[in-house]
Order: C-alpha cells, then sequence, then structure tokens
C-alpha cells in the first residue's frame, strides 16, 4: 500500500490505537498483549477489526513488523472471547466509587474478578486463553531458573499470588511456598489449585507488609505483577514492602519483582528501584530489563549480600 493511501486509513484511527500499533511494529509489545490494549482502548469490536488493517497498512514496509502484526491479526481470529474477556474485567474495575482506600479497592477488584474470570484478572494479557496463560507461565518459571533465582532455594514466598498460578508449579517442583494476598477471592481459587500440594501454605494478608515473617525465613521472594497495586497504593508501602522483602530474606535470597509500575515511566521506576535497593541493602542484578515473549513486564532482580 503506498504512503497515499495508507494516510486516510491512519487518520480515521483514534490516537489510543494507533500508539498501540507503532509499539507493536516497533516489537515493544507481543501481539497478545497489543491486543489487550486494543480491546481496553477500543469501543467495539469492529474498531479492533479496522485497527488490525491498519496496522498492516503502517507495517507494510518492515518486515518484521508486518510479521508482529500477522501474529495480531491471527491471536484476534483465533480468540473470539477475547472481546468479551477483557472488556469484562475492565468493567470491574470501573464498579463502584473509589471511597474506600487502595488496599481495599483493589482487595475488591480481585475478589469480583475471581468470580468472573478467575485467572484473566491477574493476566488479562492471556485473553482468558489457558495455553497461553500455561506458555507465559511456563516462560517466567524458565527464568527464574535462568536467573538461578531456584538454585539454592528452599522457601519461598510470593507477595500477591492470585490464583496460585506460581505457587503450584513452584510446590510441586518440591519447594516450600507460601503465598500471601489480601483477596479471598483469588485465596480460594489459589486454595482449589493446590489443594493436593503439601509445600504449599495459603495467606490472606491486610497488604501493608511482612511482619508475620521472622528474619531470614525465605531464599526468594517473588512480586510477579503485584507490586504495581502496591505502588498505586503510595510511596511508603511501596518502600515498606522493600524493607520487609530484604529483612525477610536470607543471605544470597533473591528478590524478583516482576513489573514495578504501571506509570509507563521505565526509567523512573529504575531509578527508584535503585535508590531502595541500595536503602534496604540490595545489590542489583536486573533493573528494568525485558525478558519475556509473551509478557512486556520489565524485571528487577536484586541479590541481598
Amino acid at each position: 500500500m503506498s504512503s497515499e493511501l495508507r494516510r486516510p486509513v491512519l487518520a480515521a484511527l483514534p490516537v489510543a490505537l494507533r500508539d498501540v500499533l507503532t509499539r507493536l511494529a516497533r516489537g515493544d509489545l507481543p501481539a497478545n498483549v497489543a491486543l489487550m490494549h486494543l480491546i481496553v482502548r477500543a469501543d467495539a469490536p469492529e474498531q479492533v477489526s479496522e485497527a488490525i488493517r491498519a496496522g498492516f497498512a503502517m507495517s507494510a514496509a518492515t518486515p518484521s513488523a508486518r510479521s508482529r502484526t500477522n501474529a495480531l491479526s491471527k491471536i484476534w481470529a483465533q480468540t473470539p472471547d477475547a472481546w468479551g474477556i477483557v472488556k469484562g474485567i475492565v468493567s470491574v474495575a470501573q464498579k463502584g466509587p473509589r471511597t474506600a482506600g487502595p488496599i481495599e479497592y483493589w482487595t475488591r477488584f480481585f475478589d469480583l474478578a475471581a468470580a468472573q474470570a478467575a485467572d484473566s484478572a491477574t493476566a488479562l494479557y492471556a485473553l482468558g486463553r489457558a495455553d497461553l496463560l500455561d506458555a507465559a507461565t511456563r516462560e517466567v518459571m524458565r527464568r527464574l531458573r535462568e536467573w538461578k533465582v531456584l538454585a539454592r532455594a528452599s522457601n519461598i514466598l510470593e507477595i500477591g499470588c492470585g490464583t496460585g498460578r506460581f505457587v503450584a508449579p513452584l510446590a510441586m517442583a518440591g519447594y516450600l511456598t507460601i503465598g500471601i494476598d489480601t483477596s479471598s477471592g483469588m485465596l480460594q481459587l489459589a486454595k482449589l489449585r493446590c489443594r493436593t500440594l503439601q509445600s504449599a501454605l495459603l495467606m490472606q494478608t491486610g497488604g501493608h507488609g511482612l511482619s508475620m515473617f521472622a528474619d531470614s525465613t525465605f531464599d526468594a521472594v517473588l512480586a510477579i505483577d503485584a507490586y504495581p497495586y502496591i505502588v498505586a497504593a503510595g510511596r511508603e508501602l511501596a518502600e515498606a514492602h522493600m524493607r520487609e522483602a530484604a529483612r525477610v530474606l536470607r543471605s544470597q535470597g533473591r528478590f524478583v519483582i516482576l513489573n514495578y509500575s504501571y506509570r509507563d515511566d521505565p526509567a523512573a521506576d529504575a531509578h527508584e528501584i535503585a535508590r531502595l535497593a541500595a536503602e534496604c541493602g540490595l545489590s542489583i542484578i536486573r533493573n528494568g530489563t525485558r525478558d519475556f515473549a509473551l509478557w512486556d513486564a520489565r524485571t528487577y532482580l536484586m541479590r541481598k549480600p
């Protein structure tokens, strides 16, 4: 398609959708994540289809960008439930006034989301597809092994464990794994998932810290897409959780944060992680790297001396 023909197609596309396609074309977003963002921003399924057609116009000159747009088109065609699942979770987030505190607000959100869409609430980028969710989970587990997070571990803590999608494979691998969450709805699903696993322990907490655990208890602490909600609850809470994670880690233990915030400012996040790690006596191994094919999360990996 010539540039003259492309202009009307792109001009008719809302800026928010065009931004998603631009990020996809340059490789910043996996196709499934791009589709999630398009659905969130679109007013109707037809608008997503229009955006994908515009995406082909945008990416026509670059083979790699065209390949990514092809992947986007394919996953849209193969996932007819994606629109309803993504919009359903978004509608849960928009229900009711935000009169409660941030911890209470997000606890209520995840309780409602657990009743509606289970794993979709904690991994919306999987678009409700079990195969995508399983593949994304395996990818994270593979990275944890590559980064030696699990090399010498016996006791593991996951902050914000949700439905237990990481507690379960860790417990099955033989690690004593404790998952904590503020949402009783999520924990009910996690308990169902982990019901036969003696190495899995699930606890509901108030979300204010880790005071229920003694010093030097864990070989690894994981916060997999949980920190954005902690950061949203306030700087003091984010700092408290960092201090507490450092306290409960054993010597040479690892602290893994996948996604620090949703504010779309990776430089600010990396700067804040560097400051907090230094204050808590943690050394940084990875600070904001992109390491996943199915998820656009950034990795923050720290070690206790």
